[in-house]
């Protein structure tokens, strides 16, 4: 059916599905439960389900988008578990992700000057140095030199355009091949999905190695990683930035060896500014309880139906466009096959709503749960927002304020955006729209 969105000034066309939205569909079986269990579900959604829309009031569209399990963290989860997770970092994990390293492997049975390759990062990370092996014990002191530059060494072998230096002491002790010597660079960040290339340097000792797998064609290939970073095979370097690319000058494929030391952490990382789970058993219930003394606020309820791993589910509300969690739960774990529910007050506008589950599969383990959002319209009454179950590891529902009327025209004929030829041209109903939906 076609309908026009109609402001003051301006008119929008958008679709409309004739149909009523169904909700969850069909659930799939618990993947903690031996017994195969599928069960069909309808649940009841506002009529008008908006496939495309545009908020004409701001000066640019609004952009959605459905986060997976890699954004918008879950706050409660595993910290102390020895794994640091994306959602955790250095600052809100410590113990999980403050010392980390990628060890290399022990000392290799070749040596060089130098020893150059690059790292990919499947996180924010923080490189803050290196234990490397020498060739031999120190006597007095060694001249070590660390650079880094973004991207693939590729093409930088010989010059030093671009490279920065992170480390230079001439009065570096170097433990020889049995005893690992611990290289505290100037810290470097990498984000996430992003590539950083490192040149480990000494004119006074050499710097052990070992062959690469794709040795002596190429180099690059991924060698070895942890669940937050991967090191690539790189080159042996007799030179520091200048000869040719031969084997007197550079040696492919060769491997670091010893440990990359690194922090993890998340430059997007969300502040919260309320630690308190507003919702509380059966809390539902009582919404019309709460008022919103702020006149450019509205009323926001929540509700949480666990499943039979209630432990595993926890959620964030944040405003559009922003890090700050305003919100979040649980504070403590919430208990399984239990409701739990709480209204708040938030400020009219765009807010993201995003409930996560540990194991990946919602809300649906053994007896299934659900969520729901109710949002407040401006004549005070109720209306449902949300309703979800089957989410996976993560979703994230957009709930924003549509623009103030809505009209729908009965004949299917050509339109105009000049409000009076459309006056003259059609019939047309209106009525209040100004409310909260889900347009996620």
């Amino acid at each position: 059916m076609k309908a026009f969105l109609l402001t003051s000034l301006q008119l929008v066309y958008v679709l409309v599905s004739g149909q009523e939205g169904r909700g969850i569909g069909s659930l799939r079986a618990s993947p903690y439960s031996k017994q195969l269990n599928f069960t069909e579900v309808e649940w009841e959604v506002p009529t008008f389900d908006y496939q495309r829309y545009e908020f004409l009031e701001e000066q640019h569209p609004i952009t959605i988008t459905t986060d997976d399990e890699q954004q918008h963290r879950n706050l409660t989860a595993s910290c102390g578990d020895n794994t640091c997770a994306t959602y955790e970092s250095s600052t809100t994990c410590p113990s999980d992700c403050a010392n980390l390293k990628l060890q290399a492997g022990n000392v290799g049975g070749r040596s060089a000057k130098g020893v150059m390759f690059y790292v990919k990062a499947k996180r924010d990370v923080k490189i803050s140095g290196f234990d490397i092996y020498s060739n031999t014990v120190t006597s007095s002191s060694d001249h070590v030199q660390v650079y880094t530059r973004q991207g693939k060494y590729t093409n930088h072998v010989l010059s030093n355009n671009g490279w920065n230096l992170i480390y230079n002491n001439h009065n570096t002790k170097l433990k020889g091949p049995n005893v690992q010597t611990f290289i505290n660079t100037n810290p470097v960040t990498v984000r996430a999905n992003t590539i950083q290339s490192f040149f480990i340097w000494t004119s006074t000792n050499k710097i052990r190695y070992r062959i690469g797998k794709s040795a002596p064609t190429s180099e690059g290939n991924a060698y070895l990683g942890d669940t937050n970073l991967v090191i690539h095979e790189g080159i042996a370097k007799h030179t520091k930035f200048s000869g040719n690319y031969n084997q007197q000058t550079v040696e492919a494929a060769r491997v670091f060896r010893g440990n990359i030391r690194y922090q993890g952490i998340n430059l997007n990382q969300f502040v919260t500014t309320k630690s308190k789970d507003p919702l509380v058993k059966n809390g539902f219930q009582k919404q019309e309880r709460t008022i919103c003394s702020n006149a450019n606020q509205r009323r926001l309820s929540i509700e949480i139906v666990t499943d039979d791993y209630g432990h595993e589910t926890s959620w964030i509300l944040k405003k559009s466009g922003t890090n700050t969690i305003t919100h979040a739960g649980p504070t403590t774990n919430y208990e399984s096959t239990t409701s739990y529910g709480g209204t708040i007050c938030v400020d009219v506008g765009y807010w993201e709503f995003t409930i996560n589950d540990l194991y990946k599969d919602g809300l649906t383990a053994g007896s299934s749960g659900r969520y729901k959002i109710d949002v407040e319209t401006e004549n005070g009454s109720m209306r449902m927002a949300v309703l979800g179950s089957d989410f996976g590891a993560s979703k994230t529902h957009v709930i924003g304020k549509l623009i103030s009327s809505i009209c729908v025209s009965w004949f299917p004929l050509c339109w105009t955006t000049h409000l009076s030829l459309f006056s003259l041209l059609f019939k047309h109903r209106c009525w209040n729209a100004r409310t909260y939906n889900d347009v996620s």
